[in-house]
């Protein structure tokens, strides 16, 4: 059969018009391919930038050794860029996370004046990271506790721009103790009715029951005021 030819083709003469025929074609297919490969490795020493003489067996081998140490090469420096990026990445989410953590410690500690600074510079720095909103809202907290201008209207208005953040009870707070401390018992009282008071101590509670009722009290709504006053009566 073909098969036949083609391994006697492949190890010496053959006999015969047929295997003559079959023997000349498996030669050309032979030269065919190893053309095919010349041609690839010169595309890739072309690319690569090394020299190859297709005459002279030497050059051919110099040439295999060099496209190998070459893409050895070129596979190290990606791995170095990768590791270099990851490195880089780390190092600014660690530097995120220092600065948010620095700004949040001087604002629990009352260290407003600074804590705005730090929280001003996370928020133009990193606009795009989850915990931007929160520098924002802290930073309007920061404000209000200075008493600087249009401070409650600023709180205000990043607590409208964020509805349902977890801070914005805080805002409730902050904005209601600002107005009861300026005897604005109207606009205190809009803020305390908002306040979800199960986030806050039994102290703070207290506080803002106190509060709230006081305010009713000043605006003369003496029934929402008593039944406030009452409530308190009963806390040991």
């Amino acid at each position: 059969g073909r098969r036949q030819w083609v391994a006697q083709c492949a190890h010496g003469p053959v006999e015969g018009n047929r295997g003559r025929r079959l023997c000349f074609l498996y030669q050309l297919r032979q030269r065919k391919g190893a053309g095919n490969r010349r041609q690839r490795q010169g595309g890739l020493c072309d690319s690569l930038e090394i020299d190859l003489d297709y005459h002279n067996a030497l050059s051919d081998s110099h040439a295999c050794a060099m496209i190998i140490k070459k893409i050895f090469s070129i596979i190290v420096l990606i791995m170095f860029s990768c590791i270099y990026s990851f490195a880089q990445k780390t190092q600014y989410e660690t530097q995120q996370f220092k600065l948010y953590e620095t700004s949040l410690d001087l604002f629990n500690k009352k260290k407003y004046q600074s804590a705005a600074e730090k929280f001003s510079t996370y928020k133009n720095f990193y606009p795009t990271n989850e915990k931007a909103s929160n520098a924002e809202i802290y930073s309007a907290l920061c404000a209000i506790k200075l008493f600087r201008k249009n401070a409650d209207k600023s709180l205000i208005e990043v607590s409208e721009k964020y509805p349902g953040h977890i801070l914005n009870n805080i805002t409730y707070l902050e904005l209601s103790e600002f107005y009861y401390l300026k005897r604005k018992w109207v606009n205190a009282l809009e803020y305390f009715e908002k306040i979800n008071t199960n986030d806050f101590s039994e102290e703070t509670k207290t506080a803002i029951k106190f509060k709230k009722a006081y305010s009713y009290f000043s605006i003369e709504k003496y029934k929402p005021a008593s039944t406030a006053f009452y409530e308190l009566k009963n806390i040991e």
